[in-house]
């Protein structure tokens, strides 16, 4: 556990209590049920011959994935560095965060689209089956998935992912509206970068005119 910035008093916390209590309000619990060993229970489960129902089990997964939420911190120190140490306009500082979070983004409906074939044991119905990758390697589903994922978000759909199962419809039209924000988005900070750019070199001219 480390210090913390409260931000409702602006001072920085580094009472080890305090930080212990913060922690426990925060990340305590997604940490906590995603680190248990969801792979070995349901080994145990399955060689005891035991009837309990194991599925549950499976969305411990995506509480992993939770705690990718943590690397967003980076984006506080990311803003603060490049403000006190670099002469960088806010608006190009908020687009690169941004990017940041898309980046994150797209990895986690990478896994959110895989897991949706997964827990359906890749019937025949699910994008796995259709495109013939039962027999591929988990890192070549992800890549593919990375690949569906990045393609939706840029609008670019080259239609070679298609979806067909309810699931597969509700996760596609989802990622779809997160594009178009992230478009508009993307757009309203290259105008504001553009227009403190151009504001920039026109006060420039201004100084150079007076000399």
């Amino acid at each position: 556990m480390t210090a913390y910035d409260d931000e409702d008093r602006n001072v920085r916390v580094e009472d080890p209590k305090r930080i212990a209590m913060n922690y426990l309000d925060t990340w305590f619990l997604t940490d906590f049920l995603s680190l248990i060993p969801v792979e070995e229970i349901k080994l145990i489960l399955n060689n005891s011959g035991s009837d309990i129902h194991v599925g549950v089990f499976r969305y411990n997964s995506l509480l992993k994935l939770m705690r990718l939420l943590k690397l967003m911190r980076l984006n506080a120190f990311l803003e603060k560095y490049l403000l006190d140490t670099c002469e960088i306009p806010s608006s190009l500082i908020r687009l690169a965060k941004f990017n940041i979070f898309v980046c994150y983004m797209i990895h986690f409906f990478a896994c959110i689209w895989y897991f949706s074939a997964r827990e359906s044991s890749f019937n025949p119905q699910t994008w796995v089956a259709r495109n013939s990758l039962q027999d591929q390697t988990e890192a070549y589903k992800y890549l593919v998935s990375v690949y569906w994922a990045t393609q939706t978000i840029t609008t670019v759909g080259f239609g070679d992912i298609l979806s067909k199962t309810y699931t597969e419809f509700y996760i596609n039209l989802f990622w779809m509206t997160i594009g178009s924000i992230y478009y508009a988005f993307l757009l309203s900070q290259l105008h504001d970068y553009l227009l403190v750019s151009a504001n920039s070199e026109m006060i420039k001219e201004q100084k150079f005119d007076a000399l």
